[in-house]
């Protein structure tokens, strides 16, 4: 999450447009969503899940629930969609959430999609 977060800064510092070509899922999206321009291929996909925490150590100091909300206020100040945000974290940690082209469209997520890369 902190290094998607690095990206996405950079993205948004430099004025970068973004594009998935293939499947961007995970804290990918929040790098993707910093872009200026937002374009995926016809046959790309972007996933959304719950953050969770994954390690044999104790570390109450890291919540994903609050790390969630973080993504959610920076997702909201990128114009997405509240309708949109109110799902993006139902998944839960252990599946991915795909929502369609229309979807991410609709809610501001992506500006444009092209031909596949192969056509």
């Amino acid at each position: 999450i902190t290094e998607s977060r690095g990206v996405a800064r950079l993205i948004l510092q430099n004025n970068l447009n973004t594009y998935i070509f293939d499947v961007c899922k995970s804290a990918c999206a929040t790098a993707f969503i910093a872009g200026e321009i937002r374009t995926m291929g016809a046959d790309a996909k972007l996933g959304f899940h719950q953050f969770s925490l994954k390690s044999r150590f104790k570390t109450p100091y890291i919540d994903p629930v609050a790390e969630q909300e973080k993504d959610l206020t920076f997702y909201a100040a990128q114009n997405i969609d509240a309708s949109f945000l109110e799902k993006a974290f139902r998944a839960s940690q252990s599946s991915i959430w795909y929502p369609s082209l229309e979807e991410l469209l609709d809610a501001g997520i992506v500006h444009k999609i092209v031909p596949n890369r192969y056509q």
